[in-house]
């Protein structure tokens, strides 16, 4: 009767490690996610800036 209490007990140790290795791979996901948003963001700033610059000199009255 001992056995049958073990194997459960293995199996239900066996699925814990794999969700475990399940969640460890999201995370590391999510954070390979969130560099690459980080990045994107930079980027779209200093996108938007260079317009803006270029928006400004174009207006200026010294361009007329």
């Amino acid at each position: 009767m001992k056995n049958e209490q073990c194997e459960p007990d293995v199996a239900a140790s066996a699925e814990l490690v794999k969700l475990q290795e399940l969640v460890v791979n999201q995370a590391g996901q999510l954070e390979a996610l969130e560099a690459k948003l980080d990045n994107q963001e930079q980027s779209l700033r200093h996108v938007l800036g260079m317009m803006i610059e270029w928006m400004e000199e174009g207006l200026s009255p010294e361009a007329a």
